[in-house]
C-alpha cells in the first residue's frame, strides 16, 4: 500500500527488452534506498513495482507488458515519481493507494480541468472517489461533471 504522496524523483537510466516487457534500472537520490531490501515494493508513476536488485543508489525491476500498457513514462529513459511502500507503523500523510493501475487517462489542461477516460473507467473513478495521476494523490474539493467524452473537475 502507498499514500499517493511522491517521496522522490528518480531517473530511469536503462530500459532493456526482456520477454514482452522491460528490465529497468532506476537511479534514486542518495540514501533513498537505505531501508529498502530485495523484493520490496516501490511505486513508480503510481504503479507498484518490485525491486529485483539493489546496488548503491540504483535499483532494478522487471515490468510486464500489461503494466506498460496501463502506465505512462515507464517505457523509456527519463524521470519517474517514486514512493516506497508503507510499513504498518508509518504515518499516513495521504490516502491508501494499492498501486494497482486500472487504466490510462489524459489531462486536457495545464491544471486538472478535464480528465478523459472510458465510460467504464469513469464509473470506477467515481465509485472509488480517487484520482492518482503519475503517483500524485489529488486532494481537495471539486465540482465533478460527467460528460460524454470524459470527466470534468473544476476546483
Amino acid at each position: 500500500m502507498f499514500t499517493g504522496i511522491i517521496t522522490a524523483v528518480g531517473q530511469i537510466t536503462s530500459a532493456q527488452a526482456k520477454g514482452d516487457g522491460l528490465h529497468l534500472q532506476v537511479e534514486v537520490p542518495q540514501g533513498y534506498l537505505d531501508d529498502v531490501v530485495l523484493g520490496d515494493s516501490i511505486a513508480m508513476q503510481g504503479a507498484c513495482m518490485t525491486a529485483t536488485q539493489i546496488v548503491g543508489n540504483t535499483f532494478n525491476l522487471d515490468i510486464s507488458r500489461e503494466s506498460l500498457n496501463k502506465t505512462v513514462g515507464l517505457d523509456t529513459v527519463g524521470p519517474v515519481n517514486l514512493e516506497k511502500a508503507l510499513r504498518l507503523n508509518d504515518r499516513l500523510g495521504g490516502h491508501l493507494v494499492s498501486g494497482h493501475v486500472d487504466g490510462v487517462g489524459s489531462s486536457h489542461a495545464r491544471a486538472l480541468e478535464k480528465y478523459k477516460a472510458s465510460p467504464k473507467r469513469l464509473r470506477t473513478t467515481l465509485t472509488t472517489l480517487g484520482l492518482w495521476i503519475s503517483a500524485a494523490s489529488l486532494i481537495g474539493t471539486a465540482t465533478v461533471e460527467i460528460e460524454q467524452d470524459g470527466l470534468s473537475a473544476k476546483a
